[in-house]
């Protein structure tokens, strides 16, 4: 018999063989290994394996427990198992479904597909059908937190609740150094280009990372880089969504618990703010010392602060969304101006010829005009619409935009743009409805926005390269040529970037009352600045100080224009965003302060002068003023349209941006009514309504 000593000794040596064949093991088959430690992971969170196939997609998800059910969505380079050790305490309350989406985890992922947000909210879509759920708890971690917030933006009759971990998909949110990083040089450790990258990720990522056996670690660097290629499509597709959440949805009523990291380097946590305003049945949760990944790193306690949220749902004070308020000028009768307002009348604008569905009218530059726009400057063709090519799509456009610098497009002279050129088509930016399409990334019914020209119909190339597609919004369909279109970039850029605003500076806006000036002058309050108009009505002038909070507002057509502005800015001039030029432009620079900043945008007196247009006599006073005077084109800030968006949402979400529109009916009116910017006629941005919007 062996004494109790030796029984000892045997054992420790078993046990020490056993870990070292273990450790051997793990090391020689890491794949193998992972695979036991996920299985276990799995096994102690109670959750089942399963799948199921939409759209050509194989889709594994793990489920667990049973009641309401409640699906999770994983973040960007993530997996359904982000989401399995904090199963593991919801599952007494819930049916828990995790869900692997397209292009991560162990779902299919081909490269070439389409991974944007809106096409990963209709693949969930797809899913929930196919699990027969019509109602719908969901909750979503930084990239999954966006899809679940457009989902119950879009879906709202199917979805209960929603829980947000780290969401991104706000202006906010993507304000980290992380993602500034990306958007600037490309750079970001999100994606992983060598095995040793992957540790480091971790740390980045998570505060307080739980354990991972190394054996797992080392799968999932070596599966990181195999997928780079993969990822790095898939990142440039989320971040490049051209909008954010806040500029297409206000006011949403799905009651939302948002959850962030106070340590989170991924997403900036100021991203809880924009969503608690959004999600106006929200309550917020910073968990302190907790990163990206509160689910990995606190699953205990993320998975209390969520039971206690359900839990008080159904007693829960509601709030119920305002109606969004807008103003829109028709200049039409009654009628049209009320089918205007509730956009979207089905029937056919007053005065417009509907094309027929195979004919497209186009208006051509015939000549140049001298002055003025006048009849026979355009010409009106109808051209076939041929059938479409593989990859091609069919427009229809609806709203397009008339713009001041359209007038300097149809110049022989060398621009920022070449000249229209005789017998081509007149450009303009549109905003239009998908009718048909042979491009998996359009179908009809999607909203679309791109240089299409005035025309009813827009073809794209094979590759439908030039469309932007529009997110669903509570927004009019036309605030995408004005507030949230080229007059939202010119104004914001143009007074931030260019003028350069300080709290407590006085700034002068001439074409105070049109789509650019009026959204100066309105950012210059928000800027803390004493703001002054200078607009052709006194109608102009009152609608500037009653509505939209200028501190005054000048008539340049009164007398003593001067005199005007000296009382209208008793202290001078900091800030002059010039619109106009000619006699204007002098008189402002008279009343301008030292190291005053001139910021030119337009110069519309001048856009239609048939002889030489002489320069501004009170030049001189640039040199004793010490003054700046710098033009720019709104084009200038493409790659930054995201900041703006941002803010404008932001702004207009809580009120302190309003805009007006001036619609006018039918094709057939686009060459004459352009002129109406020249004379001072419009009351807002103009736009021509092509055909109706339904």
């Amino acid at each position: 018999m062996f004494s109790l000593q030796g029984m000892a000794v045997v054992s420790m040596f078993l046990a020490s063989l056993l870990l070292v064949g273990f450790l051997v093991f793990a090391r020689m088959s890491p794949e193998k290994m992972s695979v036991w430690a996920l299985n276990a992971d799995r096994r102690r969170a109670g959750v089942q394996l399963k799948s199921l196939r939409i759209r050509g997609f194989n889709i594994p998800y793990l489920e667990a427990g049973s009641g309401e059910p409640l699906v999770l969505i994983h973040g960007f380079g993530a997996d359904k198992d982000h989401f399995t050790r904090i199963a593991r305490h919801l599952k007494a309350n819930y049916r828990v479904l995790s869900i692997d989406l397209p292009g991560f985890g162990e779902a299919t992922r081909d490269i070439g597909v389409l991974y944007g947000i809106n096409d990963q909210v209709t693949r969930l879509h797809a899913i929930l059908v196919q699990l027969d759920i019509k109602q719908v708890h969901l909750g979503g971690s930084s990239m999954g937190g966006y899809i679940v917030a457009q989902f119950a933006a879009t879906y709202p009759e199917m979805v209960s609740s929603v829980w947000l971990l780290n969401a991104a998909g706000t202006f906010a949110a993507h304000q980290s150094e992380m993602m500034k990083t990306y958007v600037a040089k490309g750079k970001i450790p999100l994606l992983v280009e060598h095995e040793d990258d992957y540790q480091k990720l971790v740390g980045l990522v998570m505060s307080k990372p739980p354990y991972f056996p190394q054996a797992v670690l080392t799968v999932l660097a070596r599966r990181a880089v195999s997928d780079l290629q993969l990822h790095r499509q898939i990142l440039h597709q989320f971040v490049g969504d051209p909008q954010y959440l806040e500029q297409c949805f206000v006011n949403l009523e799905t009651p939302a618990l948002i959850v962030w990291g106070s340590e989170d380097k991924v997403l900036h946590p100021l991203g809880a703010d924009t969503l608690h305003r959004l999600f106006i049945n929200s309550e917020v949760k910073i968990m302190d010392g907790i990163g990206h990944l509160p689910m990995l790193e606190d699953p205990e306690q993320t998975a209390a602060d969520y039971i206690a949220f359900r839990a008080k749902l159904d007693t829960m004070p509601r709030r119920t969304a305002a109606p969004v308020k807008r103003e829109v000028l028709t200049g039409q009768s009654a009628p049209a101006a009320i089918a205007a307002a509730t956009a979207l009348g089905a029937r056919i604008p007053a005065g417009e010829k509907r094309a027929t569905p195979n004919i497209n009218q186009q208006w051509c530059l015939k000549k140049r005009p001298v002055g003025l726009i006048a009849n026979g400057d355009f010409e009106l063709r109808e051209v076939a619409i041929l059938p479409l090519a593989e990859g091609q799509v069919k427009v229809r456009n609806v709203f397009l935009s008339l713009d001041p610098a359209m007038r300097g497009w149809l110049i022989d002279r060398p621009s920022y743009v070449p000249p229209v050129q005789i017998g081509e088509l007149m450009r303009g930016l549109c905003v239009g409805v998908v009718i048909e399409s042979k491009n998996e990334y359009f179908v009809p019914g999607d909203f679309v926005q791109g240089m299409f020209g005035w025309q009813t119909h827009f073809i794209s190339n094979a590759d439908g390269e030039g469309m932007t597609k529009l997110p669903p919004s509570p927004l009019p369909l036309e605030a995408n040529l004005g507030l949230f279109g080229l007059a939202g970039m010119t104004a914001y850029f143009g007074l931030i970037d260019v003028g350069q605003p300080k709290e407590g500076e006085t700034l002068l806006v001439s074409g105070a009352a049109g789509s650019v000036g009026s959204l100066v002058g309105q950012i210059g309050k928000i800027k803390g600045l004493r703001v002054v108009g200078i607009a052709g009505s006194d109608d102009k002038c009152a609608w500037l100080v009653n509505e939209l909070g200028f501190d005054a507002a000048v008539n340049y057509k009164s007398a003593d224009l001067r005199g005007q502005l000296k009382a209208a800015c008793p202290t001078g001039v900091d800030v002059y965003f010039e619109n106009v030029g000619g006699e204007i432009l002098d008189t402002a620079l008279s009343v301008m302060n030292n190291f005053g900043r001139v910021v030119v945008c337009g110069l519309i007196s001048q856009y239609n002068a048939t002889d030489k247009v002489p320069g501004p006599y009170n030049f001189a006073s640039v040199i004793s003023k010490r003054l700046r005077i710098q033009g720019f084109v709104a084009p200038d800030y493409s790659k930054r349209v995201k900041e703006m968006l941002g803010e404008f949402s932001h702004w207009y979400s809580v009120g302190k941006l309003k805009y007006r529109v001036d619609i006018v009916q039918g094709l057939d009116a686009a060459p004459l009514a352009i002129n109406k910017l020249f004379s001072g006629d419009n009351n807002g941005k103009l736009i021509v309504q092509i055909s109706p919007v339904r």
